[in-house]
């Protein structure tokens, strides 16, 4: 019988999930009176999030470039929900150099694919 009691204790550890995931983090960046996209860490909306800030877009030639990701967001984006209004230019490098990838408005983005954890900057434009 105790042997009977230790295989099922046994058992029981084998099957028992080990650590919860951790809630994912949120952060901000931009300026502006609404959220106008969120990047998440993985690809179908699932991770930490980053909520980009900034104005409508609806002016006549309306940009706000972010030159700059918030530490540990570098190189980690892997899809994007896009609100209305505005566009978002995603860059491979800071001050919005090299390779970049447009997402257009009222989007959701699941996965970046070719440019999965290479954005390092963004533009916010109007079209």
């Amino acid at each position: 019988m105790a042997l009977t009691g230790a295989a099922m204790a046994m058992t029981l550890t084998f099957t028992t999930p080990g650590t919860a995931e951790a809630t994912p983090q949120t952060m901000s960046i931009g300026s502006g009176a609404e959220v106008v996209a969120i990047a998440y860490e993985h690809t179908l909306f699932q991770g930490d999030a980053l909520y980009i800030y900034g104005d409508d877009c609806r002016g006549s030639s309306w940009e706000q470039p972010l030159d700059w990701f918030p530490d540990g967001w570098n190189d980690r984006i892997s899809s994007v929900t896009v609100r209305r209004w505005c566009s978002v230019v995603l860059y491979e490098h800071g001050s919005r150099g090299g390779l970049s990838m447009h997402l257009g408005r009222n989007g959701d983005y699941t996965n970046l694919h070719w440019f999965n954890d290479l954005a390092s900057s963004l533009n916010l434009v109007q079209h």
